[in-house]
């Protein structure tokens, strides 16, 4: 949770509604100066599109090549942690009863999509998978950041 004044500090500034607002620190990693930022960018929309086509993927209306491309223009730091974010959200409202409330209704509803009828076990492998793609490519090593998406793709694909 975060602390009453942050929150009302970005109302003030943003005037936005409460869900909103967590929703932005949550995407932000719970830094308000980025908040800020990532309300007046393109990539609040980036990661909505993300959520977007994790559900084209495991519903099959995704062309993987493609969509690896789109993402690494996206810049592959902020998928993988956008997908992280949203598999450890997945993981959270597999494991409870009832959704979580750190996301707004939107994306909340669409994880909620995303996340009906799958195992905990294979989110939990995908995301390590993720995790380890991030450390990947920000390691020593010079890896193609096309193969590591396309690698989480076909991952996700494979979420049963």
């Amino acid at each position: 949770t975060y602390a009453d004044t942050t929150l009302s500090w970005l109302k003030e500034k943003l005037d936005d509604n409460d869900k909103d607002i967590k929703s932005l620190l949550n995407l932000s990693q719970g830094r308000p100066f980025h908040a800020l930022k990532l309300h007046d960018s393109e990539q609040l929309s980036q990661q909505k599109e993300i959520l977007q086509d994790l559900i084209h993927i495991r519903t099959g209306q995704a062309e993987p090549v493609n969509l690896a491309e789109k993402w690494k223009n996206y810049g592959i730091n902020t998928v993988l942690t956008c997908l992280l974010d949203y598999l450890a959200t997945s993981a959270k409202m597999l494991s409870s009863s009832h959704a979580t409330d750190g996301n707004n209704s939107s994306i909340n509803g669409h994880l909620q999509d995303f996340s009906n009828g799958l195992d905990l076990s294979s989110v939990m492998d995908c995301y390590d998978l993720v995790l380890r793609n991030l450390y990947a490519v920000n390691g020593p090593f010079s890896l193609n950041n096309q193969g590591l998406l396309e690698d989480v793709i076909i991952q996700v694909q494979e979420l049963r």
